[in-house]
C-alpha cells in the first residue's frame, strides 16, 4: 500500500483544448456522523472571482434591483453555456448564452467576466461542424477584447489561441498554416506570461509538433521539457517527455527514466498482471540502452513505457490536468468591487412553510448511550424499523401499524466498543415477505398514475437489510434471517478473523467497488483505510493493496461515497478534523482507488468533523455541507467537465462548533435543507435558491442538552421528513408537523431482483435525479427511500435514476404524494443494423459481436477479439429506394465502435435456394466466411429439453415464439445446465449434414463476469457444446465449441459432418448460457446451387448524430427490439472519455482495411449508401445480401478494460486489447494525418450529466 498522493498537476489549469493527443494509446454510511467522531488536488484551481480593470470604475449607478438583474442574467447565461452545444437542437442554448454576455459586456464593459465568457462562448460554437462561415471571424472578434482587456493574460492568449486551432470542417487540412502560426505566437506570449505553467507549455509544443513530423523540432522539445519540469509527477507528460527524448537521442533521458521508475511505482504492480509488462525492466533496459548509444533499443523499450501507462485512469487523469475544456475557465462571479457596491440581496423564497418537530412521546423505549442507529424496513412489511447500537448490544425495534409504539424484536450481543452501523442487502436473499395493511390515509401506500412504477412499498424491496458494524474492536458483519412465519427476523453474526483484527474503526461506507453489483466495505481505522471486497455469502477479503490510500496515523471520521467528478464510477471523500486527510479517494476503476488531497481553493473544508452530500444550488455539481469547530458550512462546487471539480465559493451558515450534520427538506419546498448537531443541541438550517443556507429557527419541543446521534426519515409515512435524536440518556421521534403544507415525491429505487444482478438490491451509490418546476434536485442513494419535495408543483417533470450499471432510466410526469417504486430496467451491447424497405428504414439486428474490446470473462481473462464478419440480411429486409441500397448503422448504447471496413455483397440465387451465411460467435475457424445453400429443409422428428417438454412448436418455424429451454436463470446470461435434445430420425451414412438454429442470446458483461469470478460457488456462461450417443447410448461432447448466434436473432450453422459416434443420430446443444431458440432445421448431403456474388460499390457514408430509438413492446422470451421512426436526441448515457470521429463524410474510412477507424459513440449513427447492380436480377432467382463489417466494439461498462475511453484505437495487427507493449498502433504519416482530420470529436458530458436541466428534446423520426 502506498500512502503517497498520487502524481497531480499544479498551476493554472488550461491550454490546447482543441489540440489533438496522440495517444499510443453503491453507497452507505455518509451522510450523517456520530458526535463521538468529532472531538494539490485533483480539483481546478482556475479563477472563480474576476479581476477588474484597476485602472476604471464600474460602468454607471445601479440600483440594487439592477445589480440583481444583472447576476440573473449572468447565472443564466452561464447555465446555457454550461449546457452546451450537445447536439443540433442545442444550438440555441449556447447561442443564449452568447446573447447573455453580449448584453452583459455592453452594460458592464468594466467587468472582465463577460467579456471572458463570452470569448468562451463564442469558442465553443465554432467547434459545432453546423456553425455558419461568419463564426470565426466573431470568435476572434471577441478573444481580441478580452486580450485588449488583459494583455497580462496567459488565459485570454489561450483562448485565442484555441479559436484558430479550431479544425475548418469545410477545409480538408482542418487548420491552416496561417492559423497555426498565429497560434504558435499567442501560446509563446502565454508562456512568456507564466512561465512555470505545464499547461501553456504543453499546448505550444503540441501546437508545433506538426503531424508530418517524425520527431519535434527543438523548440517544440524544449516547450515540452518546460511542461515536464513544471509539473515532473504528470504521467502523461513524463511518457511523453521520456518518447520525444528517445527520439531525439537525448542522454539526459537517463535522468528523466530514473525519475519514472518512481513516479510509475502506483502502475507498475497492475501492469505487470495486466499487460506482463514489466515496467522496472523497461526502465533498466533503457538505461543501459543510453549507455552504450543504442538508441533504437532506447525508443523501443520507452515507447513500450508509453503504451503501458498510458491507459490507466491515473495517466488520462494526468491529462486531462494539461488538456482542457473551455469552460474550466469560465468566470462565475462579478469582480469583488462590484459585490462590494452590490451586496447580494437576502433569499428572495417562500420561506412560509411554517413546521414545528413534535415529540412523540412513548413512541419508543428508553435506551441509553445510543452510538448509532438506521431507520429502514428491516423485515419487509412495509413499515419503518429502527436498528439501534448500544454499548454491547444491536437492537431492532419494529411496528406492527404505522404510527404504533416501536417494540423490541430481535436484538444481538455484539462487542464492546462498536459504534457505528451500516445497513443494506449483502447477500442476494431475495424473498417476499406478508405485506401488513397500513393506516388508511397513508400517502406512500398510494399508487401513482405513471408508467406502473408506483406501488405499496412492501411491494418493492424483495431482499431484507444485512449490518456492518464498526468500533473500537474492529468490523463484523451481522446477517439479517427474515423469513416469512418464523416469527421475525434474528440478527446472526457472520464471522471474518481479518476484518475483526481493526482496531480504533472510526467510519465506514458501503459501496460497489468494483461496479459488479456487489457491496464492498471500505473503512477507516488505527490500520489507515482498509478496502473489503464482496466474495459471497457475506465473505470479504482485503484489497487495499491496490490502492494508494491517505496516510495510515490519520483517524478518518467521515467517508461518503459518490461520483463526486461525474465520471461514471464512485469515489469517496474523506475528511477528519485535523485537516491531514481532507480530500477524494478517486476511483481508477478495477478496485483502484488513489488518494488526491484537496487543494487551497477547499481550505474552508480543512478541519471538518463531518460532512455531508448536497445538490444546494441546482448546478449539477455535488456541494459539501460541513460540521465542525469553525461551524456549519456549505461549500458549493462547479463541475464543467468529467473529471473536473472547481471551488465556487463557501457560505457560512452558523459559526456555532457542530459534530454532526445532515440533508434533508424538512419543508418539503424543493431546497435542501440541512440539520446540525452536538454539544449546544440541534439547530436547523433552510436552504434558499442559489445555494444558500440559513437559520430555520423552527419549533423543537423538548429537547434539550448535547445530542449524539440524529437521523432523518418519513417515521410516520405521511410524506415529510421526520428525525430521530439520541442523547446520552435516551433516543427521542420528532415529527414533523408542517412539511405536508408542500408536495413530494419518495422513490424507492430497485436494483434488479430476478436474478440479473445488474444493481446492488437497494441501488445504494445510484445517482437520483429530479425535475419540478424548472428546479433540478439531485441525491445519491444511500437509503432504500429517496425524498425528494416538490414545493407547491403537483408534479415531478421528469425523473431519472442512474444506476451504478451505468444505466440511465427515466420516469416522466411522477405525480407529487406518491410513493413510487423504480424497478431497474436492462442495457445489452453492440452496434444496431437499420436496413431500408419500402422507403424506410427498419431495424434488422445488430453487429460486431464477435469484436468486443477489453471483455473480462469470468475466469479472469480477456475475451478473444474477431473483426471481421458476416451478415446475411434477406432481399425482402433491403430494396433499392432513390437508386441505391441503404444501410444505417448505429451505437445506441453505452459504447464506442470501431469500423474500419464496411462492404455489401448482393448474392444472386435460384428462388427456390435459401442462403445462410457462416457467421457465429466463436473460434475464427468455425467462422470461416462462406455461403450454405439449402433447398431441402429437415426437421427433426423430435424436440425436447431436459425436462421432456416437446419444443416442436416452438422450433419449425421462425416466427419470433422462443423456446426457452431452462426454467430459471442464476444471474443475467447464466442459467443451469440444460440442453435440447434433436432427434434427426434415420440417417443413412450421411457424408455432409448441417444444423441450422435461429436464436438469440442474452449476454453477461465485464462486471458480471468479475462478479463470477470472484464467487466461489458460480461459474460464468458455458457456451454451447454438441453432445451424441456413443455406441453404448452413453452422451459424448464431439464438438467443444459450436459457436452462438450473436445478440439479438440471427441464423448459426453448425457442421455435423463428424460429430455422430455411432447410428444415432440424437444430438444434444447443451449450455449454461442464456439462449433462446426459435427455429431449428438440418439439411443432409446438399448440393451446392449455383450463386453471383458481386460486391456493390460503397457511394457515400455519413456520420451524425442520431439519437437513441424507442423500445418496441417485448414479447415473452423474446430480444428487445426497437422503432427506427421514433427517436430521443437526449443522450442516454454517461460519456466516454477520448477522441470520436468528426460528423460528417466518411467514405474514405470505409473502403479499405487500413486502422483508419470510422469511430462511433452513443448517439452517434453512419448512413452508408451502396450501388444498386447494372444487370438485373435473372428470371426465377432472387437476391439476397452479405453485410460485410471488420471492426470492433467497446462497452462502457466500469469493469471493461479502459472502458470508460475510446482510446487507444484498436488496429488490425494487435493480438489483444489493452495490446502489450510490444505492440503500438500505426505510427505513419498518413496515419497521423487520419488522426488530425478525422479524430477531432469529443462526447459533451454536459449532454448527459445536465439532462434534467436542459430544455426537454423532441421525440420523433
Amino acid at each position: 500500500m502506498d500512502n503517497a498522493p498520487c502524481p497531480r498537476a499544479a498551476g493554472m489549469r488550461g491550454i490546447a483544448w482543441f489540440v489533438v493527443l496522440l495517444a499510443a494509446g453503491g453507497v452507505l454510511g455518509g451522510a450523517a456522523c456520530n458526535d463521538h467522531d468529532a472531538g494539490g488536488s485533483h480539483h481546478a484551481t482556475a479563477d472563480v472571482v474576476a479581476a477588474t480593470d484597476p485602472a476604471a470604475p464600474l460602468a454607471g449607478p445601479l440600483t440594487a434591483d439592477d445589480a440583481q438583474r444583472l447576476v440573473e442574467l449572468k447565472d443564466t447565461s452561464i447555465g446555457h453555456l454550461e449546457n452546451g452545444v450537445v447536439g443540433a437542437s442545442r444550438d440555441d442554448s449556447i447561442d443564449a448564452a452568447v446573447d447573455g454576455f453580449a448584453r452583459l459586456v455592453d452594460l458592464l464593459p468594466r467587468e472582465r467576466l463577460p467579456l471572458q465568457n463570452l470569448a468562451i462562448a463564442r469558442l465553443l460554437l465554432l467547434n459545432n461542424p453546423r456553425s455558419g462561415p461568419g463564426s470565426a471571424a466573431q470568435a476572434r472578434e471577441a478573444a481580441q477584447r478580452l486580450l485588449d482587456f488583459d494583455p497580462q493574460s496567459a488565459t485570454a492568449h489561450w483562448i485565442a489561441a484555441n479559436v484558430e486551432l479550431v479544425p475548418n470542417y469545410r477545409d480538408p487540412a482542418g487548420v491552416s498554416d496561417e492559423a497555426r502560426g498565429k497560434a504558435i505566437v499567442l501560446l509563446r506570449r502565454a508562456t512568456q506570461l507564466e512561465p512555470d505553467n505545464a499547461v501553456v507549455w504543453y499546448a505550444l509544443y503540441e501546437g508545433m509538433f506538426w503531424r508530418q513530423d517524425t520527431k519535434p523540432s527543438d523548440e517544440a522539445k524544449t516547450a515540452l521539457g518546460r511542461a515536464y519540469a513544471a509539473n515532473p509527477r504528470n504521467i502523461w507528460l513524463l511518457t511523453a517527455w521520456l518518447e520525444v527524448q528517445a527520439k531525439c537521442e537525448d542522454p539526459a533521458v537517463v535522468d528523466t527514466l530514473v525519475a519514472a521508475r518512481q513516479i510509475l511505482t502506483p502502475i507498475a504492480a497492475d501492469a505487470a498482471k495486466r499487460f506482463k509488462a514489466d515496467i522496472n525492466q523497461f526502465v533498466s533496459q533503457a538505461i543501459e540502452a543510453t549507455h552504450r548509444g543504442d538508441w533504437a533499443t532506447v525508443q523501443s523499450t520507452t515507447r513500450k513505457i508509453l503504451v503501458v501507462a498510458r491507459p490507466y485512469e491515473i495517466a488520462k487523469g494526468d491529462a486531462a490536468r494539461i488538456v482542457v475544456h473551455p469552460l474550466e475557465y469560465v468566470l462565475r462571479e462579478f469582480s469583488r468591487e462590484f459585490h462590494d457596491a452590490h451586496p447580494r440581496p437576502e433569499p428572495r423564497w417562500n420561506a412560509d412553510t411554517r413546521v414545528t418537530m413534535a415529540m412523540a412521546e412513548d413512541s419508543l423505549p428508553v435506551l441509553a448511550g445510543v452510538e448509532d442507529l438506521r431507520v429502514m424496513d428491516v423485515d419487509l412489511d412495509g413499515l419503518p424499523d429502527l436498528l439501534v447500537l448500544q454499548p454491547g448490544r444491536l437492537v431492532l425495534l419494529t411496528q406492527s401499524q404505522t404510527g404504533e409504539r416501536w417494540t423490541e424484536t430481535a436484538s444481538l450481543v455484539v462487542p464492546a466498543g462498536m459504534r457505528g452501523i451500516l445497513a443494506a442487502d449483502l447477500d442476494r436473499d431475495f424473498r417476499k415477505i406478508r405485506r401488513t395493511r397500513v393506516h388508511e390515509g397513508d400517502a406512500e401506500a398510494e399508487l401513482a398514475a405513471s408508467n406502473d412504477t408506483a406501488a405499496d412499498p412492501s411491494a418493492c424491496h424483495f431482499a431484507d437489510p444485512d449490518i456492518v458494524l464498526f468500533g473500537d474492536a474492529g468490523a463484523m458483519v451481522v446477517r439479517n434471517d427474515t423469513r416469512a412465519g418464523a416469527g421475525g427476523p434474528s440478527l446472526v453474526a457472520v464471522a471474518n478473523a481479518e476484518m475483526q483484527k481493526l482496531t480504533g474503526v472510526s467510519a465506514g461506507v458501503l459501496v460497489d467497488v468494483e461496479h459488479d453489483s456487489d457491496l464492498d466495505i471500505v473503512l477507516s481505522s488505527q490500520q489507515g483505510i482498509t478496502i473489503w471486497g464482496a466474495l459471497g455469502k457475506l465473505e470479504y477479503g482485503d484489497i487495499s493493496s491496490r490502492s494508494q490510500l491517505p496516510p495510515v496515523d490519520v483517524p478518518v471520521t467521515t467517508m461518503v461515497a459518490v461520483d463526486w467528478d461525474r465520471d461514471a464510477d464512485i469515489d469517496i471523500v474523506v475528511a477528519e478534523p485535523t485537516g491531514k486527510a481532507v480530500g477524494l479517494l478517486e476511483n481508477l476503476r478495477h478496485t483502484e482507488f488513489c488518494w488526491t488531497p484537496f487543494d487551497a481553493a477547499f481550505q474552508n473544508l480543512s478541519n471538518p468533523s463531518c460532512v455531508a452530500l448536497v445538490e444546494a444550488d441546482g448546478n449539477v455539481s455535488w456541494d459539501l455541507l460541513s460540521a465542525g469547530g469553525n461551524g456549519v458550512q456549505l461549500l458549493l462546487t462547479a463541475t464543467p467537465r468529467s473529471g473536473v471539480v472547481n471551488h465556487v465559493r463557501t457560505e457560512r451558515a452558523d459559526p456555532q462548533a457542530r459534530s454532526g450534520i445532515l440533508a434533508w427538506d424538512f419543508d418539503n419546498d424543493g431546497y435542501r435543507d440541512a440539520a446540525a448537531w452536538g454539544t449546544s443541541g440541534l439547530a436547523v438550517y433552510r436552504g434558499a435558491p442559489k445555494g444558500q443556507l440559513v437559520p430555520a429557527n423552527i419549533q423543537v419541543d423538548g429537547l434539550a442538552g448535547p445530542i449524539r446521534i440524529v437521523r432523518s426519515a418519513d417515521i410516520d409515512r405521511d410524506g415529510d421528513q421526520d428525525l430521530l435524536v439520541a442523547t446520552a440518556d435516551r433516543l427521542f421521534a420528532l415529527v414533523n408537523q408542517g412539511g405536508t403544507g408542500n408536495n413530494w415525491v419518495s422513490l424507492y429505487p430497485v436494483g434488479l431482483s430476478d436474478n440479473r444482478n445488474r444493481c446492488n438490491h437497494h441501488a445504494i451509490g445510484s445517482l437520483a435525479e429530479l425535475r419540478s418546476g424548472g428546479w433540478y434536485q439531485a441525491q445519491v442513494v444511500d437509503a432504500p427511500t429517496v425524498h425528494f419535495g416538490l414545493g407547491t408543483d403537483e408534479l415531478a417533470e421528469q425523473v431519472r435514476v442512474v444506476w451504478t450499471s451505468g444505466l440511465s432510466q427515466n420516469l416522466v410526469n411522477a405525480r407529487g404524494n406518491t410513493a413510487i417504486c423504480e424497478p431497474m430496467i436492462l442495457k445489452s451491447s453492440c452496434p444496431y443494423v437499420y436496413t431500408m424497405a419500402g422507403d424506410a428504414f427498419h431495424f434488422f439486428s445488430d453487429c460486431l459481436w464477435a469484436a468486443p474490446l477489453g471483455l473480462q470473462t469470468a475466469d479472469g481473462g480477456i475475451a478473444p477479439s474477431r473483426s471481421w464478419e458476416y451478415l446475411r440480411i434477406g432481399g425482402e429486409r433491403l430494396t433499392p429506394s432513390d437508386g441505391s441500397y441503404w444501410i444505417q448503422l448505429t451505437e445506441e448504447l453505452w459504447e464506442a465502435a470501431y469500423f474500419d471496413k464496411v462492404q455489401l455483397l448482393a448474392v444472386d440465387h435460384p428462388a427456390d435456394v435459401e442462403i445462410y451465411s457462416n457467421e457465429k460467435v466463436g473460434p475464427a475457424d468455425i467462422a470461416d466466411f462462406k455461403i450454405h445453400t439449402v433447398r431441402h429443409r429437415r426437421f427433426p422428428r423430435a424436440a425436447t429439453d431436459q425436462r421432456g417438454t416437446d419444443l416442436r412448436p416452438k422450433l419449425q418455424r421462425c416466427d419470433g415464439d422462443f423456446a426457452k429451454p431452462f426454467e430459471q436463470r442464476i444471474r443475467q446470461g447464466l442459467t443451469p445446465e440444460h440442453y435440447i435434445e434433436l432427434d434427426l430420425g434415420e440417417l443413412h451414412n450421411p457424408r455432409q449434414v448441417t444444423l441450422f438454429l435461429t436464436g438469440w442470446i442474452y449476454p453477461t458483461d465485464s462486471s458480471l463476469n468479475v462478479a463470477f469470478h470472484q464467487d466461489p460457488e458460480v461459474d460464468g456462461p458455458r457456451m454451447p457444446s454438441v453432445w451424441v450417443p456413443d455406441v453404448d447410448g452413453q452422451w459424448k461432447e464431439t464438438i467443444a465449441h459450436m459457436g452462438y448466434p450473436g445478440g439479438k436473432t440471427k441464423t448459426i450453422a453448425v457442421d455435423l459432418s463428424n460429430a455422430f459416434l455411432a447410428s444415432d443420430y440424437r444430438v444434444r446443444i447443451k449450455t449454461t448460457a442464456e439462449i433462446y431458440w426459435d427455429e431449428v432445421f438440418f439439411t443432409v448431403d446438399e448440393p451446392p446451387a449455383d450463386l453471383h456474388q458481386v460486391s456493390l460499390p460503397l457511394q457515400s457514408a455519413d456520420l451524425f448524430y442520431r439519437g437513441f430509438s424507442g423500445p418496441l413492446p417485448v414479447q415473452e422470451n423474446a430480444p428487445r427490439m426497437v422503432d427506427h421512426a421514433v427517436v430521443t436526441r437526449a443522450s442516454a448515457w454517461p460519456p466516454m472519455a477520448g477522441r470520436f470521429t468528426r460528423y460528417g463524410p466518411v467514405h474514405e474510412l470505409l473502403q479499405e482495411e487500413d486502422d483508419q477507424l470510422a469511430v462511433l459513440g452513443a448517439g452517434d449513427a453512419m448512413t452508408l449508401r451502396f450501388a444498386v447492380p447494372d444487370a438485373p436480377v435473372p428470371h426465377g432467382w432472387k437476391r439476397d445480401f452479405i453485410l460485410h463489417s471488420v471492426g470492433w466494439d467497446k462497452d462502457g461498462d466500469p469493469n471493461t478494460m479502459l472502458g470508460q475511453n475510446s482510446e487507444p484505437l484498436p488496429f488490425g495487427a494487435m493480438r489483444s486489447y489493452p495490446f502489450g507493449p510490444d505492440e503500438s498502433p500505426p505510427d505513419s504519416a498518413a496515419y497521423r494525418e487520419y488522426l488530425w482530420r478525422y479524430q477531432t470529436r469529443q462526447q459533451n458530458p454536459q449532454a448527459f450529466w445536465r439532462h434534467l436541466v436542459l430544455p426537454p428534446e423532441p421525440v420523433g423520426p
